[in-house]
């Protein structure tokens, strides 16, 4: 499994700081676009392709390449893995982290999280919570 890993200089403006390697510089602008945009639920692949400036398929070509994973997968599991780290704070309930992590449908976040982490979100917070107990 391919975990997206990006490492990027950014200036004060936001702006990616030029780098030879076109795959690095690739991964930090796909990176950013998704950081910037996964809270929102109407981002989707189709507005993920459009900040990418470039055309569909040779962006959907790129990102399975460089991630091993379709752009929609990324986001899914961008979003599921920012949901685990809201899932450490109790203060959220299950429905408030799946808004809060751009899923607009507490019931659809409930099963990709299922199908991805083989834990319900419920049964994986109990799970958190269990360990730091233990320590």
């Amino acid at each position: 499994m391919k975990v997206l890993i990006y490492v990027c200089v950014i200036d004060d403006e936001g702006f990616v700081i030029n780098d030879n390697n076109k795959d690095k510089q690739f991964l930090c602008k796909i990176g950013k676009i998704l950081e910037d945009n996964y809270r929102n639920s109407d981002f989707n692949v189709s507005r993920f392709v459009e900040l990418s400036e470039m055309r569909r398929t040779i962006f959907f070509r790129r990102v399975r390449r460089a991630t091993g994973s379709s752009p929609s997968e990324l986001l899914k599991k961008k979003r599921l893995s920012e949901s685990v780290v809201l899932l450490t704070q109790d203060e959220l309930n299950i429905s408030e982290i799946a808004y809060k992590v751009g899923f607009d449908d507490p019931y659809y976040f409930s099963k990709c999280f299922k199908d991805y982490f083989n834990y319900s979100p419920t049964e994986y917070r109990k799970k958190l919570i269990g360990n730091y107990m233990i320590n």
